[in-house]
């Protein structure tokens, strides 16, 4: 996994040579953040549309709009990726070069003869898309379109609510699997974390031998924190919060020795044991904090989804189910109308959640299920559907969740633009006429 995270590439230029025949695009992109404006009619969705089809070789697409050739340079500039469109009578050609070097030609017309399609397509259809699955990550951010990653398709076309609640059905299940992966290398961390802690019982020099810097730092933490560590320990460690009186003897045990060292007191034999806990309760604070922290950094992007959720849908409440696992959604405690009775704890199914919602939902889960490699965002007015709050978190929002994102957007949201004025594009001064 983490070489196929490395050899993903973002966009660094795209190359638009006689589009329609009358104008060509030479747009530089960013590598975090691209907003595309311009007035209806400037292109801005045909060109949205020319770099999926050609990341995701999308032959419909690809046929339906006239241009004689596309480039995109990539963020390492010997990766290129090349398609020359020519026509030949009632036939598209097109050809696929990569690094100007390696040539993939066929035919538009051998997509459509079912039953007759020849294994010469076939395989060169499919040596092209495992170049490009190689190269980029790809997907739509608007769930009214297919997403690349669900299936190739006329992506064009609308989801319907039956699509989007199947779709919110699918990742929901995806979720759960990511959750159940997060927690097996956790449960892996605390069963390292149990192997440290009974190590302990084991005779050490490094705790048995008396050390006057361990009790120097003893000393420099107060007997409330100690305490509060060993809760949070026996916590982890699933053990009764019964054990609390049992801890403060042991605190107050340890204490009573170091006071006797301090005061330059005789030791007795009673006094030796509390001695050699005072190195390993110290040890044992630590691995607990070691752990924490590896657990914590394990579960950060669910925390950060949850959170995200949380900033968006205020009058909601977003957790995971300790039965099921599944993500629950409740309605936050309300007051019953003309009564002093509190309702809380209703929950919610996520087909019952407004369009908006879905979409939302359906955006941070699929950025959260990407893991944070370098993936393509392309987002034909992402505003729709949002309210406008929305509009001006989203772009952030699914940056948090994955840091390696590049985001190409074409909007008409001044909510969405005016966050990210430095990366504006206007689509017309990067388009040259009668070229």
């Amino acid at each position: 996994m983490e070489q196929d995270t490395i050899s993903k590439q973002k966009i660094k230029h795209v190359f638009i040579n006689k589009l329609w025949g009358v104008k060509s695009i030479n747009c530089p992109l960013n590598s975090d953040v691209n907003i595309i404006i311009g007035s209806n009619g400037s292109g801005k969705t045909t060109f949205l549309n020319i770099i999926e089809a050609v990341l995701q070789c999308d032959i419909p697409v690809l046929s339906s709009i006239q241009f004689e050739s596309v480039v995109l340079l990539l963020e390492d500039e010997r990766n290129t990726i090349k398609v020359v469109q020519t026509s030949e009578e009632e036939t598209l050609n097109f050809t696929y070069i990569f690094d100007n070097t390696d040539e993939y030609t066929f035919s538009s017309n051998d997509s459509g003869r079912r039953g007759r399609i020849s294994l010469y397509f076939q395989n060169t259809l499919s040596t092209i898309r495992q170049r490009l699955d190689a190269l980029v990550n790809v997907a739509w951010l608007s769930v009214n379109r297919y997403n690349p990653i669900d299936k190739r398709g006329d992506f064009r076309e609308s989801v319907d609510d039956d699509s989007v609640n199947s779709k919110l059905r699918r990742l929901m299940h995806e979720l759960l699997v990511y959750r159940l992966r997060l927690e097996g290398i956790v449960n892996n961390l605390s069963n390292q974390q149990n192997q440290e802690v009974f190590s302990l019982l084991l005779y050490n020099s490094e705790y048995d031998v008396y050390n006057p810097q361990n009790i120097q730092e003893f000393l420099n933490l107060d007997t409330k924190n100690i305490q509060t560590a060993l809760f949070r320990v026996f916590h982890q460690l699933g053990i009764s919060s019964e054990k609390r009186d049992d801890i403060k003897g042991h605190i107050n045990a340890m204490s009573a020795t170091v006071q006797k060292i301090l005061n330059h007191e005789n030791l007795t034999f009673n006094d030796i044991f509390p001695l050699s806990l005072v190195n390993r309760t110290l040890s044992l604070i630590e691995i607990s904090r070691k752990y924490t922290t590896l657990k914590d950094n394990v579960l950060e992007p669910v925390t950060k989804y949850i959170g995200c959720l949380q900033r968006f849908m205020k009058d909601k409440v977003f957790s995971f189910s300790e039965k099921t696992g599944n993500l629950r959604i409740e309605l936050k405690p309300i007051v019953e109308k003309g009564t002093d009775n509190v309702i809380q704890n209703v929950e919610i199914q996520h087909q019952s959640l407004s369009s908006g919602e879905k979409q939302l939902l359906i955006l941070l889960t699929q950025t959260l299920l990407q893991e944070q490699q370098p993936f393509i965002y392309i987002a034909d007015e992402p505003e729709l559907s949002l309210h406008i709050e929305w509009q001006h978190k989203i772009i952030n929002a699914i940056k948090e969740l994955n840091p390696n994102v590049q985001i190409i957007a074409a909007t008409h949201s001044p909510e969405i633009a005016g966050q990210w004025r430095t990366n504006i594009t206007n689509l017309q001064n990067v388009t040259e006429y009668g070229c």
